[in-house]
């Protein structure tokens, strides 16, 4: 329950924050997640640029909740491929 509580307020705060630094630190993310190949920028800024989008923009929040989709998605097939012995 600690953790529900944390991230609520995180959230808060970030819906309270100024909207053109949101908007702006979500854009550079997203296009740091796309040069995903080289050093410093990762894959990791994509969806953390999409979550900062998603509270503005209808079209991020669609884009961040499909990537969860597929990562619970991906995530149980792994599992599943693990208990049978799959590898």
């Amino acid at each position: 329950m600690e953790l529900e509580t944390y991230f609520k307020t995180r959230v808060r705060k970030i819906k309270r924050s100024n909207r053109w630094v949101r908007m702006t630190l979500g854009f550079l993310l997203v296009i740091g997640g796309f040069l995903g190949a080289l050093p410093v920028l990762g894959f990791w800024m994509l969806p953390l640029g999409l979550i900062l989008l998603s509270v503005d923009f209808p079209w991020a929040k669609r884009a961040s909740a499909y990537l969860r989709l597929q990562w619970r998605r991906l995530k149980a097939r792994y599992k599943r491929a693990r208990r049978s012995g799959i590898r």
